[in-house]
């Protein structure tokens, strides 16, 4: 029994994805949307094909961007994405604020700091190379133009 689940369990996925994909392509070439209320924009639609449209492959440019714009439930489920996304990330920022107040918190790609979306702290030493490229720069600057005054600041936050 396991192995008939085993070996027919690829090809239902596969058949349920080309359905999903043949649905979702007749769905958007017999009745397209007119407008994606969710991004507040206009909706794309599958551009008649002409011979040259085809060839340069600006028909095919536009189904992907039809299909990809009109795909059935999209809008749902990246409203329920994002909602579900921020608030399970805001739960954690707000629980590890809770146990670690005043620490800086990468979660997700962001860097937290007591609740607050902040840039990662970084030092002089973090950006010796950026600095080091930069100061050559202002040194090749003032070689080469010796007849004009220049004046470098440094700002510290």
């Amino acid at each position: 029994m396991k192995q008939k689940i085993k070996k027919y369990f690829p090809i239902a996925i596969i058949g349920l994805a080309t359905f999903y994909f043949l649905f979702c392509f007749a769905v958007t070439v017999l009745h397209p949307q007119g407008r994606n209320n969710y991004e507040n924009r206009m909706a794309n639609k599958v551009q008649k094909p002409t011979f040259s449209s085809l060839l340069n492959g600006d028909f095919q440019s536009s189904v992907e961007n039809a299909l990809s714009d009109q795909a059935d439930y999209k809008q749902t489920l990246k409203k329920a994405y994002n909602q579900v996304s921020g608030y399970s990330l805001s739960n954690l920022v707000y629980a590890m604020n809770k146990l670690l107040p005043n620490t800086y918190i990468k979660c997700c790609g962001f860097n937290f700091f007591n609740e607050h979306i902040v840039s990662s702290p970084k030092t002089i030493e973090d950006n010796k190379e950026i600095v080091d490229a930069r100061i050559q720069n202002i040194n090749d600057c003032i070689k080469n133009h010796p007849s004009i005054d220049f004046y470098t600041y440094y700002v510290e936050r």
